[in-house]
């Protein structure tokens, strides 16, 4: 569907990549924080909580525990793969994506389990998605490594090349399919850091991208109207829009009001001031104009 300029501004909804360290960054408490009834993707083995300010109501998780053991070898160092845990998450991805194309009112997860159609979908864990698909395509080839992938001909390990092509056009194919959702999309994910250091061991530089995987870490983000960095400092919590010197890869797609870094931490002592994602998305304009905020740092 086509649509007018000053549209836009209205109807955008938001779909952007969160990185930053493994916990207590902030990245699912934003994406909680957006408007309307949200589906959490919950590929980190882990808890969840709900922010404060959220209806507990408004969010539905689905988890993906580890629970396949049946390829455990006590006398090898290559266990089989399982694709109980891969077939979960392809299913529900596919069964929320169809929901929306029947214009359903509810999507059907894997289990049974029937949620509202969301308004918010929040891919919470995105190294581990990774993992599960590699180990789904290692058990669907029944190899027990990418690095035993058969070639044409039968050749261990000469099928390597396009065991990986396969697993990125897959992941590709997952964001086109998750960002061109009519609702806000957001997927969380660590950083990779990498350190250059002197002869004496000395770190002399230190590079912060998305950890994806792969080609995925450049390319993942592309996809993607945003990509944003989320950390905490001294008990308060940010969010950084623009790239530095050692952050990189970071920015939000046609929006020239977008400031560097904003304070999102939510502060009991200030009810009824916006939760994190009205913070950022709320004050971002499509198209140009004049950002509402005067410092650097918007509170």
């Amino acid at each position: 569907m086509a649509h007018r300029g000053d549209e836009i501004r209205v109807e955008r909804k938001w779909k952007y990549v969160s990185f930053g360290a493994p916990k207590g960054g902030g990245k699912t408490t934003l994406a909680m924080t957006a408007p309307g009834t949200k589906l959490v993707l919950q590929y980190d083995l882990g808890s969840t909580s709900i922010p404060p300010g959220v209806d507990p109501k408004s969010v539905y998780v689905q988890t993906y525990p580890d629970s396949d053991h049946s390829g455990l070898k006590k006398d090898s160092d290559k266990w089989t793969r399982g694709k109980k845990v891969y077939g979960e998450v392809i299913t529900d991805i596919d069964n929320v994506i169809t929901a929306f194309e029947k214009k359903a009112s509810e999507v059907v997860m894997h289990d049974g389990t029937k949620v509202p159609l969301p308004e918010v979908l929040i891919l919470d864990g995105l190294v581990r998605l990774d993992n599960i698909i590699v180990d789904g395509f290692c058990a669907i080839n029944n190899i027990s490594d990418p690095g035993d992938a058969l070639d044409s001909k039968g050749k261990v390990g000469g099928g390597v090349q396009k065991f990986w092509g396969r697993r990125l056009s897959n992941i590709n194919k997952l964001f086109g399919l998750a960002v061109s959702l009519p609702i806000h999309v957001a997927a969380l994910t660590w950083e990779s850091i990498y350190e250059l250091k002197d002869a004496q061991g000395n770190v002399v530089s230190r590079k912060r991208t998305p950890d994806i995987g792969g080609r995925l870490d450049v390319w993942g983000p592309g996809m993607f109207d945003g990509c944003i960095y989320q950390y905490s400092e001294a008990g308060r919590f940010y969010v950084r829009t623009q790239s530095t010197g050692e952050i990189e890869r970071l920015g939000i797609r046609d929006c020239y009001n977008a400031l560097p870094v904003y304070d999102v931490t939510i502060d009991s002592a200030k009810p009824g001031e916006p939760l994190p994602f009205e913070k950022v998305f709320g004050k971002l304009i499509s198209g140009g104009g004049k950002s509402p905020c005067k410092n650097e740092v918007c509170i």
